[in-house]
């Protein structure tokens, strides 16, 4: 006598639903596993240089930190100092004062004046320890904390952009953009703030993408399940 065949209840679509949804789930994770294996990739060297490396006359520093703070809290009209730091801009000695609500002011540490970065002023710094390049354009970059956007004119196709209140500066070449596009604005969705909502769309759609490759996941482990086990499950 046969035995009578057990039959699976199945979830109408289940299978075609985890095949083309798995499909494009496993190309996002092809996505973020190659662009986590970009990120590793090290920057160039003038990407790494940051500041020059020129010698710094510490006995300029006459100004105290207290005055130097006293000085910044007027600058900036008001405020807390939350931190004070030394900081060579070009070949001034300055006083970095941290103040509250993002407020940040350069005073000169040996006239205790406020350090103005201008445009030519960043574009002179983006050129310390770069021999022969050439300032092409500069443009100011707005928001609530300003810098200064520099392009260099050599073969790398250098670019810089200098903190308009501290003096900061980060370098990159077109092969560290390029690494940097693929490697970790494509792993964090970066792209996705230019839809409405910025920032917002691309962390929705974030969890949106990791909700549905966790369920996914837990669909092809029901489906991977003997016929008999998906019967009483």
């Amino acid at each position: 006598m046969t035995q009578p065949r057990i039959r699976s209840r199945r979830i109408p679509g289940l299978r075609w639903w985890h095949k083309w949804v798995g499909i494009s789930i496993g190309t996002i994770l092809f996505i973020w596993v190659a662009s986590g294996l970009i990120m590793l990739l090290a920057p160039s060297a003038v990407a790494r240089r940051g500041e020059g490396n020129a010698p710094v006359d510490w006995s300029v520093a006459t100004i105290a930190p207290a005055q130097a703070a006293r000085a910044a809290t007027a600058a900036a009209g008001g405020g807390t100092v939350q931190r004070i730091e030394f900081r060579r801009v070009q070949h001034t000695l300055a006083y970095l004062v941290r103040l509250d609500r993002g407020k940040r002011v350069l005073i000169d540490a040996g006239t205790g004046e406020p350090i103005r970065i201008s445009a030519e002023v960043a574009g002179a710094i983006a050129l310390e320890a770069l021999p022969g390049a050439k300032v092409s354009r500069v443009e100011r970059i707005p928001g609530n904390q300003p810098a200064w956007h520099v392009f260099l004119d050599d073969a790398a196709h250098t670019e810089a952009v200098v903190g308009e209140e501290s003096g900061d500066i980060v370098r990159s070449q077109r092969g560290d953009r390029l690494k940097s596009f693929f490697g970790h604005d494509l792993h964090v969705f970066m792209p996705l703030r230019s839809l409405p909502g910025r920032d917002g769309t691309r962390l929705g759609s974030l969890w949106v993408t990791s909700l549905v490759s966790v369920v996914s996941i837990l669909t092809g482990f029901y489906l991977g399940l003997p016929r008999r086990w998906r019967r009483w499950a």
